[in-house]
């Protein structure tokens, strides 16, 4: 088969894939790297990913026949195989694939009956967010790099506090409107950034890159419940007559005074719950059980498995996060790379498969230069990185 029309049925079969919403992650890394490997075929690829293009071209697609597409498609690989590459059949073939690619795609789709442009999320979405953002009733979006010092808020009196480091809401306000104090507030930290926030009842969380936290600008019920997405460590004001809550996708937490960390990111196989001081109660998600933990107990779930573990760990290091550190113990590369990707914006592939099951205990600062770090991995092992823009390449020696 010529290089080049294997080249686009790949291409299109992991695009079919992408806009049906079936693709795998390694999938979309393999896609990425064709991309970055043949720039010429970027315009193309973008053409097809174009939401205007898809529904101009699913009307006039929409009935033709699976058997024939696949048909054309043989046709094209036989006549590649007799004929001889040369720059001007290249360019035919990229002429050709033009009327291909869209075609195998829309054919794909139509035979596995996947639904071809997805809905719109009704989720707040921040793009190209370099700074962490606060999300307030109506959607409106304060930018916290960009406007330091006091917040002015409807509804709310005393003066929320605002740093490029933290952000103070003032405790026990009592000047909230009642209407404003039950509606939500949503703090984002974006990737590489984490970012600190003082509660109205005087709890602190830290939020990890890429987390999210959704609470009231007032905690005026006989509950204080906040919703977290990602990671954060929590240093709970103590309250006998308030519980504190903390809901997760796979988690709650009841806690009446303590710190501990919670982490539970969409993408990661596990959620884990790391107790550092007092006590507290994990009841996993559609489920009656509820497990007390004590201090330096982790309660550790695999995403997929209806049981849980319950380990013995130094809670403080989970925590070491939020002091600027990464730290591993014992860890496999494919968990380590996945925690750093999510601090350097990295896509990560393991062309060397056995690499991520390689184990590494260490202690990082956040600040070293990306390429500094990948060498500490690199040094007395057989594996070796190669970074491409955003995309690492784990390899072998």
């Amino acid at each position: 088969m010529n290089n080049n029309t294997e080249k686009y049925l790949q291409i299109s079969k992991l695009l079919a894939k992408e806009l049906s919403g079936t693709i795998t992650e390694e999938e979309k890394l393999c896609l990425e790297i064709l991309e970055k490997e043949h720039l010429k075929d970027v315009q193309l690829i973008n053409k097809i990913k174009s939401p205007d293009f898809l529904a101009a071209k699913q009307n006039t697609y929409k009935e033709i026949s699976s058997e024939k597409v696949w048909k054309m498609l043989n046709t094209e690989i036989i006549i590649s195989n007799s004929r001889r590459k040369t720059r001007k059949y290249d360019i035919i073939i990229r002429a050709v694939a033009a009327i291909l690619i869209p075609i195998a795609i829309f054919t794909i789709i139509y035979i596995s009956n996947k639904p071809l442009i997805k809905q719109e999320s009704k989720i707040i979405q921040i793009e190209n967010t370099k700074n962490p953002i606060l999300i307030l009733p109506g959607e409106k979006v304060i930018r916290l790099d960009t406007t330091p010092g006091t917040l002015k808020i409807d509804g709310i009196t005393n003066p929320i506090l605002n740093s490029k480091k933290s952000l103070i809401y003032k405790a026990n306000n009592k000047e909230i409107d009642s209407s404003c104090s039950t509606k939500k507030h949503i703090l984002k930290v974006p990737i590489g950034k984490t970012y600190k926030i003082c509660l109205s009842d005087g709890t602190l969380v830290w939020l990890n890159s890429d987390s999210q936290l959704e609470y009231p600008a007032s905690f005026t019920s006989n509950q204080r419940h906040v919703k977290l997405k990602g990671e954060a460590y929590f240093d709970v004001s103590k309250n006998k007559e308030k519980s504190f809550i903390v809901s997760t996708e796979n988690m709650d937490i009841k806690v009446f005074g303590t710190e501990f960390n919670v982490k539970d990111y969409r993408n990661d196989k596990f959620a884990e719950t790391s107790l550092v001081e007092g006590s507290i109660e994990v009841r996993l998600q559609n489920s009656n059980n509820k497990v007390k933990l004590i201090p330096n107990k982790q309660f550790h779930f695999t995403k997929g498995e209806s049981s849980y573990k319950l380990l013995d760990v130094e809670a403080s290091k989970y925590a070491l996060w939020k002091e600027g550190v990464f730290w591993f113990s014992d860890d496999k590369l494919e968990d380590i790379l996945h925690s750093i990707s999510r601090w350097y914006n990295l896509k990560i592939f393991f062309e060397y498969k056995e690499a991520a099951e390689v184990k590494f205990s260490c202690e990082i600062n956040k600040e070293i230069n990306l390429e500094k770090m990948l060498r500490l991995f690199e040094y007395g092992s057989d594996i070796k990185f190669d970074l491409k823009d955003k995309l690492l390449i784990v390899k072998r020696k």
